[in-house]
């Protein structure tokens, strides 16, 4: 019985639209989130294609974006969260700033921001040179935490999605303080060689103050003033639709050293 309702299942997923399947992966994420009483808000391309279409950015939907003040979730509450994504089935990564929850080619990023006086702040170091991939993936597979497999491996040359899955095994049978440290270093020396250093700020005021809005027929917490927070991120002409959009280069809250 169990075998056939899991096949009835996957055919029931193979004729969802994407946009479906995304919506079907919120509200289980959602429903996780609401039974641990994690408060949460819809974020960046998600909150944009909420407030300005009413649905997901169609070329955003396998990237789903939710935020949270990381002081107002315990590491207890955050261990049984991710605990329970991986309980029901879906990939995850669980690091200090965020939670990647990821079922097929749809991914969850799940932020959490630290207040910084009166900012909202995440550090947002993105790989600049071949060098910051590698090291970014090795420094992160040995100080993340993963359940039910390594993320994205759709399409992937076999070589990769091997060195991967080697990574995090070798990860995993390490003493968690070696790893740790080892991570510390890889770390250190990406920042120096391979990342383009930056970080998310935002003025905390936008995440202080939330209102609900119906999204797909469910409730969610956002911004109260999402379309200043909006324009803040994305610029005055937020309504216009922006394919080309790359985080580091136009997002409004991206600040770099040099400026």
């Amino acid at each position: 019985m169990a075998v056939l309702l899991s096949r009835v299942k996957e055919v029931k997923e193979v004729e969802l639209t994407g946009e479906e399947l995304a919506v079907d992966f919120l509200r289980q994420v959602k429903e996780i989130l609401d039974k641990n009483n994690v408060e949460f808000w819809l974020d960046c391309g998600t909150l944009l294609g909420a407030v300005r279409d009413g649905k997901f950015i169609s070329w955003d939907c396998k990237d789903i974006d939710l935020g949270a003040w990381d002081d107002s979730i315990s590491e207890n509450v955050k261990a049984n969260v991710f605990k329970a994504f991986c309980k029901a089935g879906f990939n995850v990564i669980y690091s200090p700033i965020y939670i990647g929850i990821i079922r097929g080619e749809i991914a969850i990023d799940f932020t959490f921001y630290h207040l910084d006086i009166d900012k909202a702040v995440r550090s947002y170091s993105p790989p600049k040179n071949l060098i910051g991939k590698l090291l970014g993936f090795l420094s992160i597979a040995l100080s993340h935490h993963y359940c039910n497999g390594i993320g994205f491996t759709h399409g992937q040359p076999f070589i990769k999605r091997l060195a991967k899955i080697s990574l995090i095994k070798i990860s995993r049978i390490l003493p968690s303080t070696l790893s740790k440290r080892l991570a510390e270093i890889l770390l250190a020396v990406n920042k120096r060689v391979g990342l383009k250093k930056a970080l998310w700020v935002i003025p905390s005021t936008y995440f202080q103050q939330l209102k609900t809005i119906t999204f797909y027929e469910m409730t969610f917490k956002v911004p109260a003033k999402a379309e200043d927070y909006l324009a803040y991120r994305y610029g005055k002409d937020w309504r216009i639709p922006k394919k080309g959009w790359v985080t580091i280069r136009d997002d409004g809250t991206v600040i770099k050293p040099s400026e």
